[in-house]
This record gives structure tokens, sequence and C-alpha cells, in this order.
């Protein structure tokens, strides 16, 4: 937790310090040019952090504290180049902190057993975050010209520091075998659904930052100040409604922050009362922060590439970033207001349709999945009338073996493992393999 706390406040600070760096050293068309860029490497490390996995047998200590070093050392480059290699510290930097973001998420999808609390461990960190950023603001003054740019480059360190004096809990070989979910059609729908809205929230959030900017267009508004503060009850009461009732409201709860957030914007169009929108905008935004996390971190236990989805939401997140970054000055100076809001309008009616037809895979769910405790097999089946062959299949079924792995053991065709399979619902009353495998899990309880 403490390594997620001080990424989370490096990554806040990194977006303020690189772009504020790119813009004193080149220009402001520059700095907002190079911030998109800069999500796109954000983007870039999260999505590579499966493949580092692969390479390194995702050995996640050391990526961490190598990530880490690397974000150190160009933290430091950034404060001390200009031109050229400066924009390639920053990038280099986003990038790292991408990896280093994925690794640290990957590891609270796979170390954290009780997943019923998962939005709170989350948010937690994530809010104390903020409240840090804005103790520590004043302090980057007080230590000369490069004093933000060291004390991030130290921030740094320090997440490769916690990650090295922790336990080895994190590496695969100190975990139990896992036990990947079959990938049912149920399974797949939940994940498709996620990865689509999560798309649509991000690009809700980019066309609202842009509603946001062109509304106040000229005005000189200070979007760092204290009001961000916000962010800290929004991150909380977003997780305590990710954790309420296994998530079954937090889906619907994103888009009503979503409608919440854009209608605050055109209430308060004016400088006097600017700060009671963006507060506002701090407050209900939290829930697509919480969205690119909670979700996508909420299930890769169970699934054979764990490090790919525990990744995939900031991925997106920051993918959907750098495009409006990139395209957001020709998006909203040649489309009017109106016309955005219609945008944003059948968004928001797309992502209701996704949440209403996705389907559920809730912690409780997966939990389930998980493996058995050390219980006869024979007393958990013994009411169902199972044949030897459908035992053996049921057995290898919760031993986290899929169709093929299973047609190998038994030295049979998939074909007639799908028969067994089927044979074992019909008898059993399930409607899928995860509800099997959750049936026998339940009885071992």
């Amino acid at each position: 937790m403490l390594a997620f706390w001080l990424y989370s406040y490096f990554f806040l600070e990194a977006e303020l310090l690189f772009t504020a760096r790119i813009g004193e050293r080149l220009s402001e068309n520059a700095a907002t040019v190079f911030y998109g860029i800069f999500c796109f490497a954000a983007a870039a490390g999260f999505f590579m952090f499966p493949l580092v996995c692969r390479v390194f047998r995702d050995k996640r200590r050391p990526v961490i504290i190598a990530s880490g070093g690397v974000c150190a050392v160009c933290a430091l480059a950034a404060g001390l180049t200009q031109g050229g290699p400066l924009a390639a510290a920053t990038l280099l930097a986003m990038l790292a902190a991408g990896v280093v973001g994925a690794s640290l998420l990957s590891a609270m999808a796979l170390d954290i057993k009780d997943k019923s609390a998962l939005g709170l461990l989350i948010a937690v960190p994530y809010a104390a975050a903020f409240v840090l950023q804005f103790i520590l603001k004043p302090v980057p003054p007080l230590l000369g010209r490069h004093g933000a740019l060291f004390l991030h480059a130290a921030i740094a360190a320090a997440i490769g520091l916690s990650v090295l004096l922790s336990p080895k809990t994190a590496d695969r070989k100190a975990r139990a075998p896992e036990r990947p979910l079959e990938k049912t059609a149920e399974t797949k729908r939940y994940l498709i659904g996620a990865v689509a809205a999560g798309l649509i929230v991000f690009c809700l959030y980019g066309l609202m930052d842009g509603i946001v900017m062109t509304l106040h267009a000229g005005q000189m508004l200070n979007v760092y100040g204290w009001v961000r503060l916000l962010c800290v009850p929004g991150l909380l009461f977003a997780g305590w409604v990710f954790d309420l009732r296994g998530g079954r409201f937090f889906p619907f709860a994103c888009a009503v922050a979503m409608v919440a957030a854009v209608i605050a914007v055109f209430l308060f169009d004016t400088a006097e009362t600017y700060n009671a929108a963006l507060g506002s905008i701090y407050f209900f935004c939290s829930f697509m922060t919480m969205y690119s996390q909670a979700v996508f971190v909420c299930v890769p236990g169970s699934l054979r590439a764990p490090a790919f989805w525990a990744a995939a939401g900031r991925g997106l997140k920051y993918l959907a970033g750098g495009i409006f970054a990139l395209a957001g000055s020709l998006i909203f100076t040649n489309i009017s207001i109106l016309l955005l809001a219609l945008i944003y309008l059948a968004l928001l009616i797309a992502l209701f349709a996704i949440f209403f037809f996705q389907g559920k895979l809730t912690p409780e769910e997966i939990a389930d999945a998980g493996p058995p405790p050390d219980v006869s097999f024979e007393e958990m089946t013994q009411d169902y009338g199972f044949t030897r062959r459908e035992a053996e299949v049921l057995k290898l079924l919760l031993a986290g073996q899929d169709t093929s792995d299973i047609a190998q053991t038994m030295v049979v065709t998939e074909k007639t493992v799908q028969n067994y399979v089927s044979a074992l619902l019909s008898k059993t009353g399930a409607k899928s393999r995860l509800k099997l495998i959750a049936i026998f899990n339940r009885q071992a309880r």
C-alpha cells in the first residue's frame, strides 16, 4: 500500500512538473502537445507490463525497483537538460511510471485475498496522494530552482525502496498456484463490456474537460488549488460504492456521476462560481478514476492474463487522455457547445446500454471460484450421482484446468470433455462452469 500511495503521488506530480518544465524550456503550445504524448507513453508503459511479465516470468519486485530507479534518474535529467534530451527524459519517465503502475495494480489483484473491500483499498492511498500533493505544494520552491524535480526523483526512488524493503509476497513463487477461471460466455461478456464501457467513460471525461475549457476560454483559472482536494471525498465515496453489495451499483453510479459533473459545468459558467463547478467535477470524476482501476483489478487474480487485465483500465484511460490532449484544440474550436452536449448525451446512452447488458461478475463470485479448502472430494459430490469420468473432469476443473488441458490429461477429445461438462451442469443445475466451481467451493467451506 505504501508503494501504491507513493506511486499515486509521483504520477499526480509528474503530469504537472513535466508539462511545466516543457512549457518553461520550449513553449506553452509544446507543453500541450507533449502532455498528450506523455499520456501515450504512460499508456504504453501500462500495456508493456504484461510483456515484461512474460520475459521476466512475472518477477514484479525487480521490475518495480528498476522502473522506480528509471523514473528517479529521468526526473533528475528533466531538471538538468533542455530541448531533445529534456523531452526524451520526460517520455522515458512516463513510460517507466506506467510499468510501475501496472505492476502495483497487478500485485493488488493477485495478493489481496478479500476483494470485498477492494474499492476502499484503492481509494484510500489514492486520496492520500492528493492530500500529500496539497501539503507539499509549498515545499519545492523552498528547495531552490530544481527543488520540485529533485523531490520528485526522491519519491520515485522511494517507490523502489519501499518494495525492496517489503516482504517477498509479491513474487509469483511466494504465492500458492493460481486457478485460472474458464473464460465462459459470462466472463467474456463481462470483460468485453468493461473495456467498451471504460473507453466510453474516458471519452466522456475527455469531452467534459474540453467543455470546461471551451466555456471558460480566456479566463485565468487555477485548476490545481484547494478545490482539487474535493477529489478526496469523491474517491472515498466512489470506493465505498464499489464495495457496496459487491459492486452491483458502481457502473450505474459512474454514469450518474458523469451526468452530475457535466450539469455542474453548465450551471456554473462564470468566473465567480467556477470553483463550485470545478469542485463538482473533481468530486464526481473520482468515479472515473476508480473505474479505471477497481473494475479491472477485481478480476485478474482468477484469469489467465492477470497482468494484462490489471493494467487494462489505466492503460485505456491514458490512451484516451492522449487522444483528447492532442486533438482537443481541433475538436473544441470547431464544434459548438450544443453539439458537444448532444455527443455527450449519445455516449451516456451507450454507456447505460453497455452496463445493462454487460452482466455481473462480482468479487464474491470470483472469491467463490478460488481454490477450495482441503475437504474430501467424495463428501462434496456424493449426492449428485456423477460417473467416474464426470468426477474426474470435475476434479480437473476445480484444479484450474481448461477444456484443452483436461482433454490432454484424460487423453480424450475436447468435444468429449465438453459433453462431460454439460452432464455436470445438468446434474448440479449450474448455468456455467463458474457457477459449477462456486457450488463445490461453497460446499467445501
